[in-house]
């Protein structure tokens, strides 16, 4: 018989202690980074804002979030050449909103690189693939939010007109290059 070396599993478990350290870790930095948030406004205030609101209004906030969240991990998970399972999606993506507000610049969009590769699931390539052609779609959208905006302001500026004319024309040439690559992505260079 020959000796086989066996290597241990890609998943294997954390002992009990690194899990605490990590827990730990987690609770500190949570922890710390509340109190810097919480130092920069007045907790009073939220409390009004929240109780000016109403309940109402506030439950259908929570769940028109949640739904965006849900349509986003669906949109992701549909993006990724290896499907990830949707709960980790979920997950994947609530982490990348909160992210996106917290982080400056573009900081928070390397969250969801980072976590999908961390999956095992996708490379670093395949998960910025997915972030480009979800914020491609994400800016067509706006744009065509604004075509339709500006069309009922019967009183906006020439200049508005002519940027959305522009605007329109570069998402139009992206688009149809988009549509080309796809249609060719077959096809070897």
């Amino acid at each position: 018989m020959e000796n086989q070396i066996t290597h241990p599993s890609p998943v294997a478990r954390k002992s009990p202690l690194k899990r605490i350290v990590q827990y730990s870790v987690i609770v500190a930095l949570t922890v710390l980074l509340l109190y810097f948030l919480l130092r920069q406004v007045n907790v009073i205030d939220i409390w009004r804002a929240m109780v000016s609101v109403g309940p109402w209004w506030l439950l259908a906030s929570f769940i028109f979030y949640f739904l965006s969240v849900v349509i986003r991990a669906v949109r992701f998970r549909l993006l990724t050449r290896k499907q990830i399972p949707f709960g980790t999606m979920m997950n994947i993506v609530f982490v990348h909103n909160f992210s996106n507000g917290l982080l400056p610049s573009f900081l928070g969009e390397l969250s969801f690189v980072y976590l999908a590769r961390k999956t095992g699931k996708n490379s670093v390539g395949e998960a910025t693939a997915a972030l480009i052609i979800a914020r491609f779609f994400d800016m067509c959208a706006v744009f065509a939010l604004t075509a339709v905006a500006l069309m009922y302001i019967p009183d906006a500026p020439q200049q508005f007109r002519s940027l959305l004319l522009a605007m329109g024309v570069i998402v139009f040439v992206l688009l149809v290059g988009f549509v080309v690559v796809v249609a060719n992505r077959h096809r070897s260079l």
